[in-house]
């Protein structure tokens, strides 16, 4: 029995041996991991400016109680207001209403102002003071009797209509004015002499001044009889009796002066009202009351909890010390304790760091946020180090070493074979061995992290059910042993205790009494070591239940590390999201301004400025049109080309006009059935206070939704939620801004509904002046419509002659060009330029009186008289002392991107035919005439100065070309027989004589020359055998057939008889330029053909005899053609000497032209 009970105990302390050494898989996770980390509370909880503001305006005092600050707070509300009512002042809103709001919302600043803390507060956060608000209540004051004054006259709306359109006018300005001081308009008699002229050449200004006399003044207005408009024209009548009373109506105008200015004040006022207003506004316009309200909680609540927290950290060395004391001494069960304590400790501290984030990072409590946060960090941080030494090892390792020391004690025990057996249920669910379920997602922020959380947790609970269960079984198979053996051990008891109660023998009963001992002990032993079993397993269950809660926790710990970061941010901020959403859309259902026909819809903006504005420009009487705004359309100046400008300027005004017409048509007041039953009642809505109060609610639940988001630390949204978080931030902020634009619209509509009333009244009635302006715009883009189109087909013949002209030759057509005259004729059939100058568009002084348009180096040129007479000047003043650089500097003047460019260039490629452009018009003919004749006589002075230059450079070489070709020629004649011919060139020969002595030097083959022709010549004299030299040698005078020659030739040439004209001409005739007899042929052919009528007198006839036969003539001819067609009238005059020689037959011809013009033919 004893061997088997040691048996048994070996068994039951192999078991607790092998629990000791157990490894450890249920190790602690990172403190960095499942912790969250301290830093977070680091970041400002709101903007350190409102802590600064804090500081600066409020005593820690004043903190304890923060509900009178937070009421305070409203007047920011107002603050915004009157930004709101500056923008209705700005957009025009001149209502007293609108005043009125203004006047309002600074009273009840100004009443808040009277509150200390308040007034520290709004000072020390906007800078606003009583003094500002104070200065607005003056403004207000002044702007109320300027309205008063202009809503006193019976045309108020006239007056403002009126001052619209002079207001930005300079000449009626006071110069040197300060906005605000003395009167903004001028009332002396330029003003007024101005206005009168508005009145007569204003329409729509003579329509509103004729209003404010009848309507205003009760006076009458000049209107023509109905027989002066039968007898009269209608274009000056009226305006014939507006000059018969203008001494009168000036009058009027000066009094309307001291009324316009009574508006300009309402204006101006409200201008100076509105900015002070937005001063105000702007002042508070970077500052959040809801943030700073949040703020100042946080801060009070930081101010409250500081010195638990300073209490705490003083005694935290002396928690730590108690919590290392109890670690060393306790057993298994107590560390399990311990670590709970610490997991509380932590949550304290989180909490402790939460407060202290209310305080700002700097100012004066900035140092003590920063020092506190650290202390609770480093507290923090310690907690983690004990809680992480205090893993399932050690806890395992001081139950191993207990349970060694039991069954040291049990060993000892005598329990008769009796083994209590007893099995160890392990936790295997380890934080570790469960991680791999829900790390990821909750790490990554998916959807399924908290349901893998809450799986994880639950697998963890069954696994503790599963080992609680086991150990109870383990527990009553073991309690069952105990009771079995026991009930054995008690029934030997009692069984020997009844026999050694009858056993009377001393021996027996000795040997009994000893068994009943043994028994006895063997029954205390027995239970002992039950009792022993039972610690075991009471312990060590606990333990490995506890191992499961404590995954548990840390897996809790885990989640509760994150979330935060993950999805309960989300969730909070969701719901917010969705109260915001769900109220935003039953707004809109109720009340959106896309609602169809409702009778509470938000009006948009669009609407309500289109109302106003179909208000604003409905006056009582119609204001006209003005067509300043044409001028905009010009598209001509002094540089552009008529060509290009005019087009331009024509096309844009005629479209200008025609969309003027559309617009002007579409000023008809509109009226609808819809105006009535839908459109007025919401703008009543719109103005009631239950609009603004659904507004306000709807803006602060917003404000509420964003600032939540907004709060969310980016590091604390799931990877898989950001975009989802983002886009739900960007809808709260763009349906924010729709609301704003809904409380912008209340604005808006302030005021609005009234004015509609008196609107849609008189919306019936006012259409009917607006149709005859528009036939007058009708009528009027006519004018500039055909305008157009025939400046444009004349443009267009302009642009098509130049494609001909560039693939021709230059030299054979007139160059293109667009002639003026035709542009002014083309304008002048609608009367452009007076309807231009009436209208003030300017386009007369545009376009030059005279002038052609031409196209040159890629771009459209203007040609005037004053470019013709320029170029005239620049030729006039050219070198001619050198031919080749006078030509090249009038080839230079071709490559200029100017007129003169094209004009020099004209001038080399197409001749004549360049000065046909400038015919159309008389100045430029005239012009271009001049500048024909300079060019032709500073060519020919040129030219002079070169063969004069020439002739001296190459004298010898000239007389030596002559010496040579009247060897020719007379060699010729002797060849043919006609020695009289060559004998006649002695005179040659001694004019060349002449010549060559005056040089003053010789030559050698000039010598030559002369000899040998002096030798032919000679040889001739020979050679002749001549009847006719009898006759002559007797010495008769002939001069009378010479002057009958004369007669004759004047009467043929004059006759264009070319045959009659030749046979007065020797064969053998020479001019003194070298020309022959063929030469002059063809010479005289031409001009014969292109004259209609030659007139040829001749003056001065002298004959004087030289020889025998041979006469030298001297004469004075002036030869007047005409062509018909050209109107053209060519007059040449010259002095002739010539050589007459009586032939063979006795017949007086004439054989050499030595001067002169008449019968030159180079």
């Amino acid at each position: 029995m004893r061997r088997h009970l040691t048996k048994t105990i070996v068994v039951f302390v192999t078991a607790l041996l092998f629990l000791s050494f157990i490894p450890n898989r249920t190790c602690a996770v990172d403190a960095e991991v499942i912790a969250e980390d301290l830093d977070n509370y680091f970041i400002p909880a709101f903007p350190d400016v409102y802590g600064q503001i804090i500081d600066r305006t409020l005593s820690e005092k004043s903190l304890q109680d923060i509900a009178p600050i937070n009421k305070g707070l409203e007047i920011f509300g107002y603050i915004k207001a009157i930004g709101d009512i500056a923008n209705k002042l700005d957009e025009g809103d001149t209502s007293g209403a609108t005043v009125d709001a203004a006047l309002n919302a600074c009273k009840v600043i100004a009443t808040f102002l009277t509150d200390e803390t308040t007034k520290k507060v709004v000072l020390g956060s906007v800078g606003l003071s009583t003094a500002v608000v104070t200065g607005v209540f003056v403004t207000i004051d002044i702007t109320r009797a300027s309205y008063k004054a202009v809503e006193e006259s019976k045309t108020a709306l006239d007056l403002e209509r009126l001052y619209y359109k002079i207001e930005a006018d300079h000449v009626l300005k006071t110069p040197g004015r300060k906005l605000g001081q003395g009167d903004p308009i001028r009332q002396d008699q330029q003003a007024v002499e101005h206005l009168w002229r508005k009145v007569l050449s204003d329409n729509e200004f003579q329509s509103v001044f004729k209003a404010y006399v009848t309507t205003e003044l009760g006076q009458t207005w000049p209107e023509p009889t109905i027989w002066e408009k039968i007898t009269i024209s209608s274009e000056f009548l009226s305006e014939a009796k507006l000059l018969e009373e203008q001494k009168r109506l000036k009058g009027h105008i000066k009094g309307l002066l001291s009324e316009m200015n009574k508006t300009a004040k309402k204006r101006e006022a409200a201008t100076v009202l509105a900015q002070q207003l937005r001063e105000i506004s702007a002042m508070g316009a970077n500052f959040s009351p809801l943030e700073f309200q949040r703020a100042l909680g946080a801060y009070q609540n930081a101010l409250k909890i500081l010195p638990d927290v300073e209490k705490y950290l003083a005694s935290f060395s002396a928690k730590v010390a108690d919590l290392n004391s109890r670690y060393d001494k306790a057993n298994s069960s107590e560390l399990m304790d311990i670590k709970k304590g610490i997991v509380a400790e932590q949550k304290l501290i989180r909490y402790y760091a939460e407060a202290m984030r209310g305080f700002p990072t700097v100012g004066r409590m900035g140092g003590k946020r920063t020092q506190v946060l650290n202390e609770l960090k480093g507290a923090y941080s310690q907690l983690n180090k004990l809680y992480n030494s205090l893993g399932n090892a050690e806890i395992d390792r001081r139950l191993a070493e207990q349970s060694k020391r039991i069954a040291a004690e049990v060993a000892k025990l005598d329990t008769r074979g009796i083994d209590f057996e007893f099995k160890r249920y392990e936790c295997k669910k380890t934080f570790d061995e469960m991680k791999s379920q829900f790390y990821e997602p909750v790490m990554k922020g998916t959807k399924d992290a908290e349901q893998s959380i809450y799986n994880a947790i639950q697998e963890v609970k069954r696994h503790k059910e599963e080992i609680t269960q086991n150990y109870e079984k383990n527990l009553v198979e073991n309690q069952k042993k105990y009771n079995d053996a026991d009930a054995r051990v008690r029934e030997e008891i009692a069984k020997i205790n009844k026999e050694y109660e009858q056993t009377k023998n001393p021996d027996a009963r000795a040997l009994l009494y000893t068994q009943l001992e043994k028994l006895r002990n063997q029954a205390e032993g027995l239970k002992e070591r039950f009792y022993k079993y039972r610690n075991i397993h009471t312990s060590t269950s606990q333990i490995d239940r506890e191992g499961c809660e404590n995954t548990v926790t840390k897996i809790q710990q885990f989640y509760q590390a994150n979330y935060n970061r993950f999805s309960i941010i989300h969730n909070s901020v969701r719901r917010q999201y969705s109260n915001a959403i769900d109220l935003y859309n039953r707004f809109l259902n109720n009340h959106g301004s896309s609602k169809y026909r409702g009778t509470q819809n938000f009006l948009s903006a669009e609407k309500i400025g289109e109302l106003r504005k179909r208000i604003e420009t409905a006056p009582p009487v119609y204001a006209g049109i003005d067509l300043k705004f044409l001028k905009n359309h010009i598209k001509m100046d002094k540089q552009t080309p008529v060509s290009v400008g005019l087009t331009a300027t024509l096309a844009e005004i005629s479209d200008a006009l025609i969309k003027y017409r559309n617009a002007t048509g579409a000023l008809r007041m509109q009226y609808t059935t819809d105006d009535e039953a839908s459109i007025l009642p919401s703008l009543k809505f719109m103005e009631s206070k239950e609009a603004s109060e659904k507004v306000d609610k709807l803006l602060e639940t917003f404000d509420d939704a964003i600032t939540a988001y907004e709060r969310v630390d980016n590091r604390n949204i799931p990877e898989s939620s950001r975009q989802g978080f983002s886009d739900n931030l960007k809808e709260l902020r763009v349906k924010k801004k729709e609301i704003e634009e809904y409380r912008k619209l209340i604005s808006l509509a302030s005021g609005l509904s009234p004015l509609m009333e008196q609107y849609l009244t008189k919306a019936k009635t006012q259409n009917a002046s607006i149709e005859e302006d528009v036939s007058y715009l009708s009528w009027l883009w006519n004018k500039f419509h055909v305008a157009r189109q025939l400046v444009l087909a004349e443009v267009g013949r302009y642009t098509f002659s130049q494609n001909l002209y560039y693939t021709a030759q230059k030299s054979a057509t007139i160059p293109p060009f667009l002639s003026g005259e035709k542009i002014r004729e083309a304008l002048a059939y609608t009367d452009i330029l007076s309807l231009s100058k009436k209208l003030q568009l300017g386009i007369e002084t545009f376009i030059p009186d005279n002038f052609v348009e031409v196209k040159w180096k890629g771009r459209y040129i203007t040609i005037c008289p004053d470019d013709l007479n320029i170029l005239s000047g620049k030729i006039q003043g050219l070198s001619i002392n050198d031919y080749d650089a006078f030509y090249k500097s009038l080839h230079a003047m071709r490559t200029l991107d100017s007129p003169e460019g094209f004009i020099m260039d004209g001038y080399f490629t197409a001749g004549n035919n360049l000065w046909a452009i400038f015919d159309s018009n008389v100045s430029l003919q005239g012009a271009a005439n001049k500048l024909k004749e300079t060019l032709a006589k500073q060519r020919d002075l040129a030219q002079k100065v070169h063969y004069q230059k020439s002739l001296e450079e190459g004298q010898f070489s000239s007389i030596l070309g002559k010496v040579n070709q009247a060897i020719i020629t007379v060699k010729g004649f002797i060849a043919n027989g006609e020695y009289d011919n060559a004998i006649m060139y002695y005179i040659v020969r001694d004019d060349l004589l002449v010549q060559y002595g005056n040089l003053g030097k010789k030559r050698s083959d000039v010598d030559a020359a002369l000899k040998e022709l002096q030798d032919l010549i000679e040889q001739a004299k020979t050679q002749k055998v001549s009847p006719a030299r009898i006759a002559i040698s007797h010495g008769v005078d002939q001069s009378q057939k010479v002057r009958e020659l004369y007669i004759q030739f004047k009467d043929a040439y004059e006759s264009k008889n070319i045959t009659k004209v030749m046979g007065y001409i020797s064969n053998q005739w020479r001019s003194g330029d070298g020309g022959s007899i063929s030469d002059l042929q063809t010479q005289l052919q031409k001009i014969f053909n292109m004259f209609d009528e030659i007139r040829f007198t001749i003056q001065n006839l002298l004959i004087n005899k030289e020889a025998e036969g041979k006469y030298r003539v001297n004469y004075d001819a002036t030869i007047t053609s005409r062509i018909y067609k050209r109107n053209l009238k060519h007059e040449e005059k010259s002095n002739i000497e010539e050589i007459v020689m009586i032939d063979q037959s006795g017949q007086p011809k004439i054989l050499m032209t030595i001067g002169g013009k008449l019968l030159s033919v180079k």
